[in-house]
């Protein structure tokens, strides 16, 4: 498990320490909160954002990914939910079709 600290700069200039446990549990609220919106299991998430199944499960065990790691699942969130946007169907359209399970794969 990765426990080092994270060290930055304050406004005045010197060192600034930051929990990772802190980091850790923003990193995982964001991940429930879009988990929650998107209908999305953690294992699905985990696959297609680390090419890890059990990362956000992981997560909520306490693991403390790298900073880079961290940033690439963020930016996925942001990229997915711009997609979902740019895609998004009126809602009298989306109600009428069925709800099929893609399983990530776009269909031609």
């Amino acid at each position: 498990m990765n426990t080092e600290r994270f060290a930055e700069s304050d406004s005045l200039g010197g060192p600034a320490i930051h929990d990772p446990g802190e980091i850790k549990n923003m990193l995982i609220r964001k991940v429930e909160k879009f988990l929650r919106d998107h209908d999305m299991a953690a294992t699905k998430f985990g696959r297609l954002a680390a090419h890890d199944p059990r990362f956000v499960l992981d997560l909520r065990m306490g693991r403390i990914p790298r900073a880079a790691t961290e940033k690439r699942t963020l930016e996925w969130m942001e990229e997915y939910e711009s997609a979902r946007e740019t895609l998004a169907l009126p809602a009298s359209i989306a109600a009428a079709l069925p709800n099929f399970e893609t399983k990530g794969f776009a269909h031609v």
